[in-house]
């Protein structure tokens, strides 16, 4: 390998790249990162460019009065009706992915707050009959493709058997199940074949929906039996019959397994049955952590990925198995996805900023903390040691355990495991507030404002967010982009606006108790998680016209509702579907 002493190497196309995505974010970025302007102004390189002032005045009117970006929620709400209203051309490309395109439009509307709107145009019953049309059977032979049918005039008798279901009531009657018929959901309704991604969208696109009613017309037994043929030897699952194998299908089973509370439901009618998440499947999807700290996609890959680290951190965790996670690696590989310029977060080492992985790195970062406090719950860590008040939250954030009905069993070990905590984030307080004589420490109000440490997570939340709301608004027709110069799309506009409510919504949001003795009430009292309102969220909003700079602002119209870090869903959707079958409140 050459060396390069004393010279530059080479650009490469990524770093070509790199540089024209960091110009181009100047003109947005640069008002909040004048030292960086400075810099940039004196670099030969440089082009004569207008003035902060004058960039404000013609970039928009975000820059006005507060001086911070708002989100542009009317267009982003009339852009997410469009979705279900007017497809375009490009459209065509994902005619296998339909139930995608109905999730989208559907957790973007939900973390919008707009859903009955949406309904105004596009009723629920409709919404939730596509959905269900999208349930396909697979045949014995391993295919339901029509087309595959078609070409073969060998077996004529069989194709009246088609997977579309010449009879699609005999599908949902689980007093007639036969045991052995094999169901799941495919891209679409006609010439598709079951699929675990297109089964996690419709899933999901289901629990949005205002009725249970979908849910319960669900073939959990057929659900089930499909999701254990599709299971490897080495405890991974197959994406579809005969497909690939890697963590994004084990993270779908973990999903589906969960919220259709599968383990509650015998797979044959003999009374026999099989787990669908044992020991080795949750192996497999530990191994896919590679030597960087992320997840790849399997076991043989290389690359740690954004969106495959949310998959391998949720499925561990839905698998009661988050003690197999290194979490010192992982913390280290997170941290360095947010960019320093940027603000916001690239999905791999060395690669470019994205909106989407505001939510799949963003996603991350809180499972991280959730994997590390599910593991003293479970008792899996070496040094047993007490939840601390944040911890505890932080499991009920993730619907993982419900604070509103738990009292503290030894509250004498709580308050040690809170004065260990208070003592190790004043150390950390030190280090962070050190005196420096760096003129990079010399700020504007604005600046200190964004970047404030807030939160118990690894990466700066308003930073990511003036990402997303300074680069990746459509400020002409809604929704929301990759990065400046990228077309808007119904798959960055809900990624985008789901990695903000994971930036905006802490986890120690208010909760309704009439107990005094409950862990939250009594965390309040002494002063172990936030009291005031303002401290709940993250958002950019101004909220004192004498500050100059936003804030967090509770019940804010910047703000988004909050949704559960592991299904990408909002809480009470994931509320609603475990209640569907009984009446848990709670994952564990």
């Amino acid at each position: 390998m050459a060396a390069y002493v004393g010279s530059v190497p080479p650009a490469t196309l990524t770093t070509l790249a790199q540089r024209e995505v960091e110009l181009s974010l100047l003109q947005f970025l640069r008002q909040y990162h004048p030292k960086v302007d400075e810099l940039w102004r004196t670099h030969p390189d440089a082009e004569p460019m207008e003035t902060v002032e004058e960039m404000c005045m013609d970039a928009s009117d975000d820059c006005k009065g507060d001086h911070l970006p708002r989100l542009h929620r009317e267009l982003h709400d009339s852009y997410v009706q469009g979705r279900f209203l007017f497809l375009g051309e490009s459209t065509q490309g994902l005619y296998s992915s339909q139930p995608w395109l109905a999730f989208w439009a559907l957790q973007a509307a939900d973390v919008l707050d707009i859903t009955e709107e949406l309904y105004e145009h596009v009723s629920p019953d409709a919404l939730g009959n596509f959905i269900l049309g999208c349930l396909q059977e697979v045949k014995k032979s391993g295919t339901s493709n029509d087309d595959d049918m078609r070409n073969n005039p060998m077996d004529m008798d069989e194709q009246q058997e088609s997977v579309l279901l010449r009879n699609p009531v005999s599908i949902f009657d689980d007093d007639n199940d036969d045991g052995k018929r094999l169901v799941g959901f495919a891209g679409g309704q006609l010439a598709q074949i079951p699929h675990l991604a297109a089964s996690y969208a419709a899933l999901c696109s289901l629990c949005i929906l205002p009725r249970t009613t979908y849910l319960r017309a669900l073939p959990r037994a057929a659900i089930k039996r499909w999701l254990l043929s599709l299971r490897c030897k080495d405890g991974s699952f197959c994406m579809h019959t005969g497909g690939e194998a890697d963590i994004r299908a084990s993270y779908c089973v973990a999903v589906m397994t969960v919220l259709l509370q599968l383990n509650d439901v015998p797979a044959y009618t003999d009374g026999r049955d099989d787990k669908v998440i044992t020991e080795q499947t949750a192996a497999f999807v530990a191994s896919c952590q590679t030597h960087e700290g992320g997840f790849a996609c399997g076991l043989n890959a290389s690359e740690a990925h954004g969106a495959y680290t949310q998959c391998g951190l949720a499925a561990l965790i839905l698998m009661r198995s988050p003690h197999l996670c290194k979490y010192a690696a992982l913390r280290r590989w997170l941290s360095a996805r947010q960019l320093k310029f940027e603000g916001g977060f690239n999905g791999r080492t060395n690669k470019l900023v994205d909106s989407c992985y505001s939510y799949w790195v963003g996603a991350s970062h809180m499972l991280l903390r959730v994997g590390e406090s599910y593991m003293r719950l479970l008792g899996q860590t070496e040094t047993p040691r007490c939840l601390t008040a944040r911890e505890a939250l932080l499991l009920d954030h993730a619907q993982l355990i419900d604070t509103t009905s738990m009292c503290p069993m030894d509250d004498d070990a709580w308050r040690h495991a809170e004065e260990i905590h208070r003592q190790r984030t004043a150390h950390v307080e030190a280090y962070l507030h050190a005196p420096s004589q760096s003129a990079w420490k010399q700020q504007t109000v604005t600046q200190s404002f964004l970047d404030e440490d807030v939160g118990d997570f690894y990466f700066n939340q308003r930073r990511l967010l003036l990402y997303v709301l300074s680069c990746c608004q459509d400020k002409e027709m809604g929704g929301l982009m990759d990065k400046p110069g990228c077309l808007n799309d119904a798959y960055h506009t809900c990624y985008s606006l789901s990695g903000m409510s994971t930036a905006q919504n802490l986890q120690y949001l208010p909760r309704s108790c009439t107990n005094d003795t409950l862990i939250y009430a009594t965390a309040l009292r002494r002063g172990y998680i936030p009291n005031e309102r303002d401290d709940y969220e993250i958002v950019l909003a101004a909220h004192n016209s004498n500050s100059g700079v936003g804030g967090g602002c509770y019940r804010s119209q910047e703000r988004l509702s909050p949704l559960n870090p592991i299904f990408n869903i909002c809480q009470s959707r994931v509320l609603a579907a475990l209640r569907t079958w009984g009446v848990k409140s709670f994952i564990c």
